[in-house]
């Protein structure tokens, strides 16, 4: 599991490579917290193009971040779903709890400025 990340005007872009398993959770949780504590950032993107899988604790992952970031008045969001991984967030009826977005420029039209366009 790979991660790479970007500035964004206040938005963080993190880019996750691979198939996010059980057994990375812990250590893209760790990276994505020393991002949080280290960077001048207002919220987080979460960019799931390379992603083919996402196991349950991956969603937990999600969770965490969202709630971490929404306790300090940040925003949280997801884009770039493929059909596998959009097909599991349904089942587990995420949305309504997350900010999911089509796409990258969408995600940071609402992140960065709190609208989104349609």
């Amino acid at each position: 599991m790979d991660l790479d990340y970007k500035k964004n005007q206040n938005t963080i872009v993190i880019y996750l490579h691979g198939r996010l398993e059980s057994f990375h959770v812990d250590e893209i949780e760790e990276e994505i917290e020393r991002l949080i504590n280290a960077e001048a950032f207002s919220h987080i993107l979460l960019n799931l193009q390379d992603i083919d899988y996402v196991c349950s604790s991956g969603i937990g992952l999600f969770i965490t971040v969202m709630n971490t970031l929404k306790q300090r008045g940040n925003k949280f969001g997801i884009c770039n779903l493929n059909s596998p991984v959009k097909r599991i967030m349904e089942l587990v009826e995420i949305s309504t709890l997350l900010h999911i977005f089509k796409d990258e420029t969408e995600a940071l039209e609402f992140l960065n400025t709190g609208i989104l366009k349609n």
